[in-house]
């Protein structure tokens, strides 16, 4: 492949290296545009132990480093978490977090196209991480027998901004379903009539894996009588919806 052709082929990726780091179309096209005879003197120059694609974002790294390009964002519309926890990062660090994750550069090669230190890029990168870990949707796993009540319990997780990943009737199924599907959050009954003990099910869940516990029962006092509950809220049926969404969210925060 001519070197031309080469360069043509990578021109996507800067391009949406550029418009990442920026943040508006319009600015990032033009930084390119600019940037073009930098570009083509890194095509060119073939230092020993780099590649084409890493000298090439490493000019225009450089370009935007060296720019007074301000960084724009436009207004955060009504989306779902995780793309509002992307769009309220820093431009540096959407952009530190494209390099590595989608660009598969190095951590030393995405610093250099920064112009930054390994040190500081680590703490960019970190923070870049950290936000969409948190807007993320967390796992619940619902432990209740009641159908039509697991069936409220379910709307009330997605209102809450998290997600069922499954719902169990019994403590085997709650056991297996915490096995498979590494929930952050357990909403249980306590009493699952021949179908055995919804804090049975959490301890048991809980000495493999770290979780929130919130129990949603009508025998509160099966708590405290229980040896085998492990600690969490306790929220009584029946409930106020919000009551049990504030739960939801600040369990998961804990």
């Amino acid at each position: 492949m001519a070197l031309y052709d080469e360069i043509a082929a990578l021109l996507p990726a800067l391009r949406r290296f550029a418009r990442v780091a920026i943040g508006r179309a319009d600015a990032a096209d033009m930084l390119i545009v600019s940037s073009m005879e930098a570009i083509a003197d890194a095509a060119i120059a073939d230092t020993p132990g780099t590649t084409l694609r890493y000298r090439l974002f490493l000019a225009v790294g450089r370009a935007w480093v060296g720019s007074r390009v301000v960084a724009l964002r436009r207004a955060v519309q009504r989306q779902d978490a995780t793309a509002q926890a992307v769009a309220g990062t820093s431009p540096v660090e959407r952009a530190a977090l494209l390099l590595v994750s989608l660009e598969r550069f190095s951590a030393a090669e995405a610093a250099a196209i920064l112009g930054m230190s390994r040190a500081e890029f680590a703490v960019r990168l970190a923070d870049a991480r950290a936000a969409m870990l948190a807007a993320a949707p967390r796992r619940v796993l619902i432990i209740e027998d009641d159908g039509a009540a697991a069936a409220c319990l379910a709307a009330l997780v997605v209102e809450s901004g998290n997600r069922v990943c499954a719902m169990a009737g019994s403590e085997a199924e709650a056991v297996a379903a915490g096995a498979e599907h590494l929930p952050h959050l357990l909403l249980a009954d306590v009493h699952l009539g021949l179908g055995g003990s919804g804090a049975a099910a959490a301890a048991a869940i809980l000495e493999r894996l770290p979780a929130a516990v919130i129990y949603v029962t009508g025998y509160p006092e099966l708590i405290e009588e229980s040896g085998e509950a492990p600690p969490g809220m306790v929220l009584a049926k029946p409930f106020a919806s919000d009551a049990l969404v504030t739960a939801i969210q600040r369990a998961l925060r804990g």
